[in-house]
């Protein structure tokens, strides 16, 4: 779960109250990029870690993006 304006003083949803259902919670701000790459690196990661790779040249399944970015 992505909780966005991490940088606004009156936020709609706390840390504490994701944590308690067991998701992954990252707070970001489109505003000042606040944990928005690692967010998109995280999911695409995950991602890639469900996907099937084939072929010469790909990265090898689960494969962390980071190297690649």
């Amino acid at each position: 779960m992505v909780g966005n304006k991490a940088d606004a003083p009156d936020r709609k949803v706390n840390a504490e109250e994701v944590t308690d259902k067991n998701l992954q919670y990252y707070e970001t701000s489109a505003k000042t990029g606040q944990n928005v790459r690692d967010m998109f690196i995280t999911v695409a990661t995950r991602l890639n870690e469900r996907t099937p790779t084939a072929g010469i040249g790909v990265r090898q399944k689960g494969e962390s993006l980071e190297k690649v970015a």
